[in-house]
């Protein structure tokens, strides 16, 4: 959903790639740059704070957004 609002807005001069499942979006980062990630923890081959953790582990040089349907503030500041 967020994938669409963005292509919808003409404002962004970039390109946007996506990802289906962790395993995925984790070939792509090994093999890309990327400016921004937009990270699901709700993915088909992970879940919650186990997907973000994937990720840190692999790159933690590029701003990440993550997007869950948690509503855990306690979660939030921890990480």
């Amino acid at each position: 959903m967020v994938l669409e609002l963005l292509k919808e807005n003409k404002s962004f001069l970039t390109d946007f790639e996506n990802a289906a499942t962790l395993k995925d979006g984790l070939k792509k980062i090994q093999k890309e740059r990327y400016d921004l990630i937009i990270l699901d923890l709700n993915l088909s081959d992970s879940m919650g704070v186990e997907t973000f953790e994937a990720f840190r582990d692999v790159i933690n040089y590029v701003p990440l957004i993550l997007l869950t349907g948690l509503q855990d503030e306690e979660l939030a500041v921890d990480y």
